[in-house]
């Protein structure tokens, strides 16, 4: 029995040791994988940052150009309803005092 114990008991250190090894095979692996993306990353940012970067600036600009031309229409175009609103107000008050 105690022969049967033994075995059994090596059997499962044995599984135990395998086991962590695989799990620090996975951590490596993992940890590799990433330093790999970083890297891969870095050099796309060294490369192409510039260009995304001024790409950036010219949508900001782009759409800074149309707000400002929106807001100027808007301003036009609100001394043409305050013109609107009061002939309508004078043609209602005609109306209504008749």
């Amino acid at each position: 029995m105690n022969f049967y114990q033994n075995v059994l008991r090596r059997e499962k250190e044995a599984y135990d040791v395998q086991k962590n090894k695989k799990v620090n095979d996975v951590e490596i692996w993992n940890r590799a994988l990433k330093e790999e993306e970083s890297i891969a990353m870095k050099d796309y940012c060294d490369r192409e940052g510039k260009n995304q970067m001024e790409n950036i600036r010219k949508a900001i600009k782009e759409k800074h150009v149309k707000e400002l031309a929106t807001k100027k229409n808007l301003e036009s175009a609100a001394s043409a309803f305050e013109r609107y609103k009061k002939a309508l107000h004078e043609k209602r008050t005609k109306i209504h005092h008749e």
